[in-house]
């Protein structure tokens, strides 16, 4: 789905990311030949220029990364590349998911007077503002209120 502001269509228009939902079984050949479709049609609506913002590589790093191969072949450009970090929610505890160098490196952390700890619920609304504040900074918003998220 692409946003069309003049000769200008954006994916997304103000999400955090946008780009193509596809399958892992589409092979680079198929996908570029679908970008290829969609480019034509959007040059059918008045479209000069295409701005896709993909989602984090870490996300979904097969088909991520495949995108970014077949954008890269089919003369598209980075313009910017932002660093991410992703924490996958699990039954084990924050330390218990790491890998043996991330304790390790935590522990130094902890050694030079850095705290890690569990805020109480009643610490929500300070988190929420903040999380509101840094995407904001960025153009966007949050997908829950803070009123939703308070009284969760």
């Amino acid at each position: 789905h692409f946003h069309v502001i003049q000769d200008t269509a954006y994916s997304p228009l103000r999400a955090p990311y946008g780009s193509f939902l596809i399958s892992e079984k589409f092979s680079e050949q198929d996908l570029t030949r679908f970008v290829c479709f969609t480019e034509s049609q959007l040059a059918l609506k008045g479209v000069r220029k295409i701005v896709i913002k993909n989602p984090p590589d870490d996300y979904v790093p097969d088909v991520t990364l495949k995108m970014r191969s077949v954008f890269l072949l089919s003369g598209y450009s980075i313009v910017r590349d932002e660093v991410s970090a992703l924490l996958m929610v699990t039954e084990k505890s924050f330390e218990q998911g790491l890998h043996r160098s991330k304790k390790s490196r935590l522990r130094k952390c902890e050694q030079l007077g850095m705290k890690f700890e569990l805020r109480p619920l009643q610490h929500l609304k300070k988190v929420y503002d903040y999380l509101l504040a840094c995407r904001q900074s960025k153009g966007y918003g949050l997908a829950a209120s803070r009123k939703a998220m308070v009284s969760a």
